[in-house]
């Protein structure tokens, strides 16, 4: 075989172009040896630029000005952590694979509102863990009761802990029970 593709493969061996150093470091296969070498200059150039990055937008600088651009950019940390948060912590919604562009966007709506439940819940209860305070709402039931013909549903009274919480909310529970036809 010839040198270069000796030398190809023993880059690639070694992860060269896999991690992006092709223009940082030089190898060289030399027999059995496999030599490398570190191009200063070049990683000099390298480092004037960590921590540096291009954002690009569609949106025009007459909408949004280049700091606005960013700290948009920096913003989508919260967004991701939202999902994150959805999807791992207090609501456990568990991952779904849609292959239809409806359904994924439906999906991704559900999070969102659930994210913005959430932030709701955050703000408003203070005294509360939200994990505590969903748990203890989740306890409040309907419960039906059937006289003859007709099922009436009635809301089980909130327990002190749970009108706390309701308050807090600012969520009022009807007072009336709830007729259904069976």
């Amino acid at each position: 075989r010839s040198l270069n593709y000796r030398r190809h493969h023993a880059c690639k061996g070694v992860g060269i172009h896999k991690l992006k150093l092709s223009g940082l470091i030089s190898v060289s296969l030399e027999g059995r040896s496999l030599n490398y070498t570190l191009d200063e200059e070049a990683l000099k150039r390298q480092e004037a630029l960590d921590g540096c990055y291009v954002i690009t937008t569609e949106i025009s600088k007459d909408e949004l000005t280049k700091e606005e651009v960013h700290a948009r950019y920096k913003d989508l940390y919260k967004i991701e952590s939202a999902f994150r948060s959805m999807k791992t912590c207090v609501l456990e919604v568990r991952p779904l694979y849609h292959r239809k562009a409806k359904r994924t966007r439906a999906h991704v709506f559900v999070v969102a509102l659930s994210y913005l439940l959430l932030r709701y819940l955050k703000d408003h209860l203070i005294d509360v863990d939200i994990k505590q305070g969903l748990y203890l709402l989740d306890a409040i039931q309907i419960n039906p009761v059937k006289i003859k013909d007709l099922t009436v549903r009635k809301i089980q009274i909130p327990d002190n802990e749970q009108s706390k919480i309701l308050d807090a909310l600012d969520v009022k529970l009807p007072l009336t029970a709830i007729l259904a036809n069976d």
